[in-house]
C-alpha cells in the first residue's frame, strides 16, 4: 500500500486554537505592585489577580500606577510582557537630603522609599532640604542625579532668545483618586486579630475602632505609600475621603468614625497606627458609603510625605471596609502642579 502526504498530515498534532467565547484581547491593564530594575521585570496584578513578575519594556514604573500588559491568547491568557505605563510619568521626583559629601560631589537623598547617593548640580544644599531628583527610564526609574534644590529652578525661557530669562512654569489644577495600598486593625498588641475570616465584616483588611462584643480596644490604619508625595504637588487645595461600612460586624448607630493622619506608609507598622494631630469625624450607618472633607491641616503633611496614612481612632465600636474593597478608604485630592 502506498503512503501519501495526506497520511502524514494526520500524524501531525496541530496547536489548539482559542476556545469559543474566550476573550481575545491581547492587551490588558494592570497595576504595578513591585519593580526589580536589576532583573528588568515588574510585578503586576490584573483584575485582582495574585501579583505576577513579568518582563518589562524600560520605562519609569512606580508602585500603584497602571500599566499595559500583553498576554498570550494560546496559553490561558498568561501575562507575557509589560509594555509601559498607561499615563506619562514625571521623570523628576522629590527627595530629602540626609547627607552632603562635597569632596566626593555627592548627596545622600531619601526618595521613593530608599536612600541613594547621587551626583548633583552645583547649588546651595542643606541636610533636611528637599531636592529634585531625576529618574532614569532606561533603569526602570532608578534615581540617578540631583537636578537642584526644590523651588530654585531657573532656566531659559523657550519663547525668548538666549538671554537666560527665568521660566516660572505654568500652574495647573488637577484632581486624582488614590486608593489604599494596605489596611488593617491594631488590637492593642498585634495586627489583624479580630474577625479576620469574616468577609462580610471586611475580612483581614477591615478597619475597626473602639471595643465591643468582647473585643480589645482597637484602632485601624489605611496606608497610601508614596502615592500622594509622588504627585509633586505645589499645593493641595482639597482632600476628600470615601469610607464604606459593612452591613454587619458591629453595633448599630452611626458611629462616628474618627480619623487622624499617620506617618506610616507601609503595612503593619510596629506599635500601632500612630495617629496624631487634628481629627475629623464622619457619621456612617451600617451598609452605607460616605464621602467627606479632611481638614486642611492634613494637606501639607500629606504633600511632603510626613503623613502617608490615615488612622481610625474613634471610641465607638464600628468596622469599615479596607484596601481589598473597591472604592473604600479612597482619597480624592485636588492639587496644583507646575509644569
Amino acid at each position: 500500500m502506498g503512503f501519501s502526504p495526506l497520511d502524514a498530515a494526520t500524524l501531525v498534532t496541530l496547536p489548539e486554537g482559542v476556545p469559543a467565547g474566550s476573550d481575545l484581547g491581547a492587551m490588558v491593564m494592570g497595576r504595578v505592585v513591585g519593580v526589580d530594575p536589576a532583573a528588568r521585570v515588574v510585578q503586576v496584578t490584573v483584575l485582582g489577580s495574585s501579583p505576577v513578575w513579568v518582563p518589562a519594556v524600560p520605562a519609569i514604573y512606580t508602585a500603584g500606577t497602571m500599566v499595559r500588559v500583553l498576554r498570550s491568547p494560546l496559553d490561558g491568557g498568561k501575562l507575557t510582557l509589560c509594555v509601559g505605563p498607561v499615563d506619562a510619568v514625571m521623570p523628576v521626583v522629590r527627595g530629602k537630603v540626609t547627607a552632603i559629601n562635597a569632596g566626593a560631589g555627592t548627596l545622600t537623598v531619601d526618595t521613593l522609599g530608599g536612600s541613594y547617593t547621587l551626583p548633583y548640580t552645583s547649588g546651595t544644599y542643606t541636610v533636611g532640604g528637599n531636592v529634585q531628583v531625576l529618574r532614569d527610564p532606561a533603569s526602570f526609574g532608578t534615581p540617578f542625579y540631583v537636578a537642584g534644590p526644590e523651588g530654585n529652578f531657573s532656566g531659559t525661557d523657550p519663547g525668548a532668545g538666549a538671554g537666560g530669562a527665568t521660566n516660572p512654569g505654568v500652574v495647573e489644577s488637577r484632581q486624582v483618586t488614590i486608593g489604599p495600598q494596605w489596611s488593617g486593625s491594631w488590637t492593642g498588641s498585634r495586627w489583624d486579630n479580630w474577625n479576620i475570616y469574616q468577609t462580610a465584616y471586611g475580612g483581614r483588611a477591615a478597619l475597626y475602632q473602639g471595643q465591643g462584643y468582647g473585643s480589645p480596644n482597637m484602632s485601624g490604619l489605611a496606608v497610601y505609600g508614596d502615592q500622594v508625595v509622588n504627585l509633586q504637588a505645589q499645593s493641595i487645595t482639597r482632600m476628600l475621603l470615601t469610607i464604606a461600612r459593612p452591613a454587619s460586624g458591629s453595633g448599630g448607630g452611626s458611629g462616628p468614625a474618627v480619623f487622624q493622619a499617620s506617618p506610616h506608609g507601609t503595612g503593619a507598622p510596629g506599635g500601632g497606627p500612630g495617629g496624631s494631630g487634628a481629627s475629623v469625624s464622619a457619621g456612617i450607618d451600617r451598609g452605607a458609603t460616605v464621602t467627606f472633607d479632611l481638614p486642611s491641616s492634613m494637606f501639607e503633611p500629606f504633600r511632603t510625605g510626613a503623613a502617608k496614612g490615615l488612622a481610625l481612632t474613634g471610641g465607638t465600636y464600628l468596622n469599615l471596609f479596607g484596601a481589598d474593597r473597591a472604592g473604600a478608604m479612597v482619597l480624592t485630592i485636588q492639587h496644583t502642579v507646575v509644569r
